[in-house]
């Protein structure tokens, strides 16, 4: 779980996995979103 780098055919990029299995939402936050935790949210 956590950030998992990845490079394939179609680029590279991150997925990000959470186990968070009574959550209501999910919310990355950081230096890109000015730790702004109401932006980002990652689809459950």
């Amino acid at each position: 779980m956590g950030a998992i780098p990845y490079a394939g055919i179609s680029g590279t990029g991150v997925t990000f996995r959470v186990w968070a299995g009574s959550a209501v939402s999910v919310h990355v936050v950081g230096d890109f979103n000015g730790w702004d935790d109401t932006q980002t949210p990652l689809a459950l």
